[in-house]
């Protein structure tokens, strides 16, 4: 009865232990899932305002309808390269992926921004103390902005 009972433990715990590993493995294809829809949303976002205004500027002022292909062009190619890197997260033993972004990264943004817009912005010092998934929610919401 002993050694039946310590292996139906060995069996629950066994049960449990993969049970735990399945809800973080979902968890973790959750977590890429929202990443991937951030990053093909704000770049379609990016490509279109930026090829609306080629289109209305390309008669008046032609340059700036080659600066906005120009924004175009590096806009789906920065999205291209973060989408390949949150599909790297799903390959096995993957590891060549860049982190994810945080407040840190805003100051690179919004220049980013600033090519394509006149853009203002005031950002805090000490901003490093903010937690990682709020950080990661505030640069998103920035970067839709």
């Amino acid at each position: 009865a002993y050694v039946n009972s310590l292996i139906e433990r060995s069996e629950r715990v066994a049960r449990e232990a993969d049970q735990r590993a399945q809800l973080a493995a979902q968890s973790e294809r959750n977590r890429i899932a929202r990443e991937m829809h951030d990053v093909v949303a704000h770049g379609l976002s990016v490509i279109i305002v930026q090829a609306d205004g080629a289109r209305y500027a390309s008669a008046a002022r032609p340059e700036a309808a080659t600066e906005a292909l120009e924004n175009i062009a590096l806009t789906g190619r920065e999205a291209l390269t973060e989408m390949r890197s949150l599909l790297g997260l799903l390959r096995e033993g993957d590891t060549g992926v860049a982190p994810q972004p945080d407040l840190a990264d805003l100051p690179a943004l919004i220049d980013e921004a600033r090519t394509s817009m006149t853009l203002e912005a005031d950002i805090d010092e000490g901003l490093d103390a903010v937690p990682s998934g709020v950080a990661l929610t505030a640069y998103r919401l920035v970067q839709e902005a």
